[in-house]
């Protein structure tokens, strides 16, 4: 039911976009801004305070890498690597502290059997 009405708003938003503001379909329109929202919110943890850090984040490494493209001639698409990387490690840091807690309950369980 939450993707369901989280779709539905994303439709609305996109909608009074291309209808409300534009008045028509941009050509150069970023496709990648839905993801960039999911890395967001994974990043936070849903936390309200912690997706603001974190969109700060995302858009400071979005901005530095254009300007490190522009002036050192880097590619800009180290950042998305950059990025990436970061997802996939809170990503294992969430798994692996799932798999402590489960361990601790198993230990728990097992000394509360024993005694």
């Amino acid at each position: 039911m939450v993707f369901f009405i989280s779709g539905a708003l994303a439709a609305l938003g996109g909608f009074a976009e291309v209808n409300g503001v534009q008045h028509m379909l941009v050509q150069g329109f970023n496709p990648d801004v839905g993801a960039a929202g999911i890395g967001i919110a994974i990043l936070a943890n849903g936390n309200p305070i912690g997706i603001i850090f974190a969109a700060i984040l995302f858009g400071a490494l979005k901005v530095g890498g254009t300007i490190m493209g522009q002036l050192a001639g880097i590619p800009s698409s180290i950042t998305e690597l950059m990025l990436g990387s970061v997802m996939v490690f809170v990503i294992l840091a969430y798994f692996v502290r799932e798999k402590l807690e489960e361990n601790r309950e198993k230990a728990k369980l097992k000394k509360a059997v024993t005694v």
